[in-house]
């Protein structure tokens, strides 16, 4: 009976860590530990590399926000990484090439990280940043961007990205989870270093671009390769981009456990950023701020079945057990109803927590059974309407 309740609370603390203690963490941290970014007003050259696989349907969009972007225009280059695009994604490209758009076409889909290797050494500028088709920047994003860059100690910066639910509430806990990522991010970047980056609105500095397989990503990577050079990945709250998230439980998951499966195999790549003697707490916070999460599932099912077989003779196991009991029978009826395209937060929310954790240990599941994904093949893309009004 001790083992079980020894078992069942350090589940409970597991998941509790995972979801808010980090964060609870972080604060009582950022109360003591700043380290501020030396900013100015900069502008050096930047190569702006918006990678497309068939997104016909944003990437006009997506070019007219880029050519609208409060950024010196002879500083600025845009060069459209199409991965093969079987649409009418170079078509667009290609008609913006009068204003100065690049069109750079890569022949067969290995994915973007491979798309954007073949793209790094035809760009000119000295700070690459990177972009998705569907990111809407703010107006001065490049300029909050590319100021933390006077501090030669920060080697790659990430901005603050939005996501909005769809009109009808798809994407409702993602949009809710990012901003819980995000201020996580924040106080990283205040202490210290974050340990990803958003993947589709991030600046590099040009020489430290680390070519990878196509099977890992930058967003959990350059970080971990930066930190252990002696550079610094900054986070700039002033610097915002928005997309709209349009998609159902399902696609989500699919998204998911590809996202984790790329993340977890690139972190397992450089061991040394996970050890605490090599790297010190930005160890700690990448167990904190991934790994804890990826794993919540199975201590969540430690949590049910010892909470089932103490309940009967403890009267506190017998109401936590209850409120267990609860939390799925709430998720339950939100992936009930998610089916049939309604949405309530008090049952969406539950079956959002527990799928998202559920997609997180499935990918990890494939990861270890050696399992690799580089191609990649769009969501379904919406244009944010007034994006203005979300930024």
């Amino acid at each position: 009976m001790i083992v079980l309740q020894v078992f069942f609370w350090f589940a409970i603390a597991w998941i509790a860590y995972a979801n808010v203690g980090y964060l609870a963490l972080l604060l009582l941290l950022a109360r003591f530990i700043r380290r501020p970014v030396a900013q100015a007003d900069v502008t050096p050259s930047v190569s702006l590399l918006i990678a497309a696989h068939n997104e016909e349907a944003v990437l006009a969009a997506k070019l007219e926000n880029s050519l609208a972007l409060d950024y010196p225009r002879e500083r600025l280059e845009i060069i459209v990484v199409s991965d093969a695009s079987t649409d009418r994604t170079d078509e667009i490209a290609s008609a913006y090439a009068g204003r100065g758009v690049r069109l750079l076409r890569v022949a067969e889909n290995h994915g973007k990280v491979h798309a954007l290797n073949l793209a790094v050494p035809t760009a000119g500028g000295e700070i690459l940043v990177f972009s998705d088709a569907d990111s809407t920047y703010a107006p001065d994003a490049l300029r909050k961007l590319v100021r933390n860059f006077a501090d030669p100690r920060v080697g790659a910066v990430t901005g603050e990205e939005r996501r909005v639910a769809g009109p009808d509430a798809s994407g409702l806990g993602e949009s809710l989870y990012c901003r819980l990522d995000n201020r996580i991010k924040r106080l990283e970047g205040q202490i210290g270093s974050t340990v990803m980056v958003n993947g589709g609105f991030f600046a590099l500095r040009r020489e430290l671009y680390p070519p990878l397989p196509p099977h890992l990503v930058h967003d959990a990577l350059v970080p971990c390769l930066l930190h252990l050079r002696g550079y610094r990945t900054a986070y700039e709250q002033e610097a915002r981009s928005v997309e709209t998230y349009p998609l159902d439980a399902r696609g989500d998951f699919r998204r998911r456990v590809r996202t984790v499966l790329q993340a977890f195999s690139s972190y397992m790549s450089a061991p040394a950023a996970l050890n605490p003697l090599r790297s010190g707490f930005f160890a700690l916070q990448v167990f904190s701020h991934r790994f804890s999460r990826w794993f919540v599932l199975p201590w969540l099912a430690v949590a049910l079945v010892a909470g089932a077989v103490l309940s009967p003779d403890l009267p506190l196991y017998r109401w936590l057990l209850a409120g267990q009991a609860l939390c799925y029978a709430l998720a339950l009826a939100g992936g009930i109803l998610e089916r049939r395209g309604v949405r309530v937060k008090v049952f969406y929310l539950p079956y959002y927590f527990l799928y998202i954790h559920a997609a997180a240990f499935v990918a990890i599941a494939q990861a270890l059974g050696g399992k690799r994904v580089s191609t990649w093949r769009p969501t379904t893309r919406a244009a944010v309407s007034r994006p203005e009004e979300r930024l």
